[in-house]
């Protein structure tokens, strides 16, 4: 029995733009691990996305190296948002530091 599931994307929204393979990847993963916790496998997502697991080795070295790519870009996406507001004029230090924890609790739910 394989996986049940049809990624959208990483944070549950319909595809708007073309992704590309690493990114489909990604989102197969994030799909998987949220619907079945760490003990899906590679083989199940690569089925899924109509590829062969070598096609997935041929973008990421392991699992392993797929955790660590998106814990990079989310770190990423989260520094950047803070930044976005930290260096806005128009807010005062207690708008930016709730504007800043929004964005962590925010990313926490979506993931």
């Amino acid at each position: 029995m394989g996986l049940q599931w049809k990624p959208q994307n990483r944070f549950g929204f319909p595809k708007m733009i073309e992704q590309t393979l690493e990114d489909k990847i990604l989102d197969g993963f994030v799909h998987a691990f949220n619907e079945s916790g760490p003990s899906f496998t590679l083989s199940e997502i690569a089925s899924y996305l109509h590829i062969s697991k070598k096609t997935i080795y041929t973008i990421f070295e392991s699992k392993t190296d797929i955790y660590e790519t998106l814990l990079r870009k989310t770190m990423k996406e989260i520094h950047d948002a803070q930044k976005k507001v930290f260096e806005d004029p128009n807010l005062n230090t207690r708008e930016k530091l709730l504007k800043i924890l929004t964005i962590i609790l925010i990313r926490q739910m979506v993931m």
